[in-house]
């Protein structure tokens, strides 16, 4: 949908109160078993992706990647890289200069879950992420948290992400994943509601939420599909999260981002299903 500006109500002045469509990214993770780097991405950007989200580069390097997207006009607001701290810094700030990216985004702490199985270590990883912060600061960067469905357990009666973001930055970005908020029972619209201005970039991610079991038939718009135990993200739309509701939710989105962590079936396909799902609805804008 090429029409970036939404209407949402006449005041009282009879002036427009507008909202901004987001714009359509891709997660690179999901691409990384689909041969060469070079190709794959061309093939996005002939989908009409403006944009993609980084998650390390296989099969080429990082110069070469940024010469491409240049070459196809591709944008790279956001990626996925270590905190930047320590021997990591200088390289995640370069890498981030160097593909003109805005949002620094981790997925997850720099031990994962173990970080995240007591307070004290929650705590712990608040602080890292405390003086990532201030790091990125001079450069006009922004630090980002992706979650899973772990980090947002509770420990006793007390939510994980809560603790953590009353000691992580004011500032921090969460990257919201609809799916794994949805899978650990929270309802992804309170969820984002909660996120408030931190929820500027989501991975607005489909699939089959009760996945332990045997394996399901589901119908997407090219082929009846077998979702096997472990395996289950489907094209957006087909799934079990609400999307569109989500969509109503998120306010403050600049970038919805197409996101599959597997999938049973031609990965393509599926990201292509997520383009097309996304812009007819008018969730989020691409190019075409």
């Amino acid at each position: 949908m090429k029409n970036s500006l939404l209407p949402l109500y006449f005041n009282r002045f009879s002036q427009f109160i507008i909202i901004m469509i987001p714009e359509l990214s891709v997660q690179l993770y999901s691409i990384r078993n689909e041969g060469a780097f070079e190709n794959t991405v061309r093939s996005l950007a002939e989908m009409g992706f403006t944009c993609v989200e980084t998650a390390g580069f296989p099969s080429t390097t990082i110069e070469k990647a940024a010469r491409l997207f240049k070459d196809l006009g591709l944008k790279v607001p956001s990626g996925h890289v270590p905190l930047p701290l320590g021997d990591k810094k200088n390289e995640v700030i370069e890498n981030a200069l160097l593909l003109e990216q805005e949002y620094l985004i981790t997925g997850g702490p720099p031990e994962a879950k173990k970080n995240f199985d007591s307070f004290d270590n929650i705590k712990y990883v608040a602080d890292l992420y405390q003086e990532a912060s201030l790091n990125l600061e001079p450069y006009g960067l922004s630090l980002g948290y992706h979650n899973h469905d772990w980090d947002l357990e509770k420990i006793g009666d007390q939510w994980r992400y809560q603790f953590f973001l009353e000691h992580a930055p004011q500032n921090l970005i969460w990257e919201v994943d609809l799916f794994w908020v949805q899978k650990v029972g929270l309802n992804p619209v309170d969820f984002i509601h909660e996120m408030g201005d931190r929820g500027k970039i989501f991975h607005f991610k489909d699939g089959i939420l009760n996945f332990e079991g045997p394996t399901q038939k589901v119908k997407t718009q090219q082929a009846l599909v077998d979702v096997v135990p472990g395996k289950p993200f489907l094209p957006a739309g087909t799934g079990d999260v609400d999307l569109k509701a989500a969509s109503k939710a998120a306010i403050y989105a600049k970038y919805i981002v197409v996101e599959l962590d597997s999938f049973v079936g031609d990965m393509m396909e599926a990201i292509h299903e997520s383009y097309l799902y996304f812009t007819t609805n008018g969730i989020a804008r691409g190019g075409k």
